[in-house]
């Protein structure tokens, strides 16, 4: 229990873990009813011609299209990539083993790559 809790508060999994108590605070209160799961959509009409199919999509819009989730809340998304990501995170920081302190930089540096790869 003491290598988890070491492991979920150190440097690169740390930044996921803050963003999965987020999330989960969220799930619970939504649970309880506090939150709607629509809390955050947010609804703009607007009248525009656009000449260009899915392809021209940017940003999260292609991203979720790409991905065929299209239909699925937002919050939904925001969970599971987060959850995902520290998942990946909490395992790269387990498996890899820890420099002497003369390489406290190189340790640094894949430390922040492990949260960069967590994250994609």
């Amino acid at each position: 229990m003491d290598v988890f809790l070491i492991n979920i508060s150190s440097f690169p999994t740390a930044i996921y873990t803050t963003l999965l108590v987020v999330v989960l605070g969220y799930w619970l209160l939504a649970l309880s009813g506090t939150f709607d799961l629509n809390t955050f959509d947010v609804d703009i009409d607007m009248d525009i011609d656009v000449d260009g199919g899915v392809s021209n999509l940017g940003g999260i819009a292609g991203l979720l299209t790409t991905l065929g989730l299209t239909g699925v809340p937002i919050t939904i998304v925001i969970s599971l990539l987060i959850l995902n990501a520290w998942i990946t995170c909490y395992f790269l920081s387990l498996f890899v083993s820890t420099f002497p302190q003369f390489l406290s930089w190189l340790q640094l540096l894949i430390n922040v790559g492990f949260t960069v790869r967590a994250f994609f």
